[in-house]
C-alpha cells in the first residue's frame, strides 16, 4: 500500500487492484528480536499511554526540535546566540543509524560548549545512566542505558552536520509515529506497551475490541493499520521485504528513515561489491559471536568514540 496511486518521477504506478493508505502516516517500533512497520496510522494497543506530539521541522527527513538534553539530570545542551534563535538542535530519528550521534563542536556560535564532549565527560565517570531528551511541546523522552548502549549501541560524535541522530535503538523505547496527513507534519512518541512487546513483528492486524491505554487520536489510532514485519539482523539493522515490478521481484532492503531514497540493485553486482558485502557479513558474524559470548552478563558500558 502507498499513500498515492503513482509516483511519476520514480516511474512507479500501482496496479489497479492495489490499495492505497487511508492516511499518510506510519509508525515504527522494535524489540531485541524484531521490528514492525505500521502503515496508515498506529495501533493504539502498542502504546502504553497517549502519544506525545511534536512538530516535524522539515519535510525531507523526520526531524524534531530538541530543547534540552540531560544525562543523569545534568544539562548537556548549552546554546549560544544562534542556537537560542533556532530554539534548540534538530534531532533526526534515523532507523538506518545504530548510534546516538551528538554534535561535536560549537558550530559557529550555535553552542557555548560541545554537546558530545559534555556527555563524554560525564559518561566516562558513569556510563550506565539515563538520557532525558525534551522536545518541542515540553515532552520529555527518557532513554535508559539498556536502549542506547546495548547491544552494540553506541554514542558517537557527529562533526559533519549540526544534528542529533537518534539511531534505531530508539525504536526499542518508543513507538514512533510519523504523520504527514495534514498541512502541519508531526511526530509522535509513546512508550511501548509491555503486553504488545512480544507481538512485535507479527503480521496480524489488530481488531477493534483491543483498545489501547489512554486517550488516542481517533483519526490516526486505527484498527485497520497494515502491519509489516521488519527483520532485525545482527541486532543492528532493520530490513523490510519489498516486491517491485510486475510480476514482483522481491528484495530485502535496509529500512532507513534517514534516507529519502528507495534504492535497489538494477543490474549485475560487480566483483568489488560482492567482496565488500562478504567482508561486511564476516564483520557482522564476528559481532554476533561476541554478543553470544556476552549473554547473561551485566550491563555493558557504552562505546564512546573520541
Amino acid at each position: 500500500p502507498l499513500s498515492r496511486r503513482a509516483r511519476p518521477a520514480w516511474g512507479i504506478v500501482q496496479p489497479p487492484a492495489a490499495p492505497t493508505l487511508a492516511r499518510n502516516a506510519f509508525a515504527v517500533l522494535s524489540s531485541n528480536a524484531a521490528g514492525e512497520l505500521q502503515l496508515g496510522g498506529y495501533d493504539p494497543a502498542a502504546a502504553a499511554g497517549p502519544v506525545m506530539w511534536t512538530p516535524m521541522v522539515n519535510q525531507t527527513g523526520y526531524g524534531i526540535r530538541i530543547t534540552s538534553v540531560r544525562y543523569n539530570g545534568v544539562e548537556l545542551l548549552h546554546l549560544g546566540p544562534k542556537g537560542r534563535e533556532q530554539g534548540g538542535v534538530v534531532g533526526v530519528v534515523d532507523s538506518g543509524s545504530t548510534c546516538f550521534e551528538m554534535p561535536r563542536g560549537l558550530f559557529g556560535g550555535f553552542y557555548t560548549s560541545s554537546l558530545f564532549d559534555n556527555f563524554a565527560r560525564l559518561a566516562s565517570v558513569d556510563p550506565t545512566l539515563l538520557f532525558e531528551i525534551t522536545v518541542e511541546g515540553n515532552h520529555t523522552l527518557v532513554i535508559s542505558q539498556q536502549v542506547w548502549s546495548e547491544p552494540w549501541g553506541c554514542t558517537n560524535p557527529f562533526t559533519v552536520d549540526n544534528v542529533f541522530l537518534l539511531g534505531h535503538h530508539f525504536y526499542k523505547a518508543y513507538l514512533t509515529v510519523h504523520d504527514m496527513s495534514g498541512p502541519n507534519y508531526r511526530m509522535g512518541f509513546a512508550r511501548i506497551s509491555p503486553t504488545y512487546l512480544p507481538r512485535i513483528g507479527e503480521t496480524t492486524t489488530r481488531t477493534a475490541d483491543e483498545p489501547g491505554e489512554g486517550e488516542h487520536d481517533s483519526d490516526i489510532a486505527r484498527s485497520d493499520v497494515v502491519k509489516v514485519p521488519l527483520a532485525l539482523r545482527q541486532r543492528v539493522h532493520l530490513f523490510v521485504s519489498l516486491g517491485i515490478g510486475t510480476p514482483p521481484q522481491h528484495f530485502r532492503c535496509v529500512f532507513d528513515t534517514g534516507s529519502i531514497l528507495l534504492a535497489v540493485f538494477s543490474g549485475n553486482v560487480t566483483g568489488r561489491m560482492v567482496r565488500q558485502a562478504d567482508a561486511e557479513r564476516e564483520t557482522m558474524a564476528e559481532r554476533e559471536t561476541m554478543a553470544e559470548r556476552e549473554k547473561g552478563s551485566a550491563a555493558h558500558p557504552p562505546h564512546l568514540a573520541a
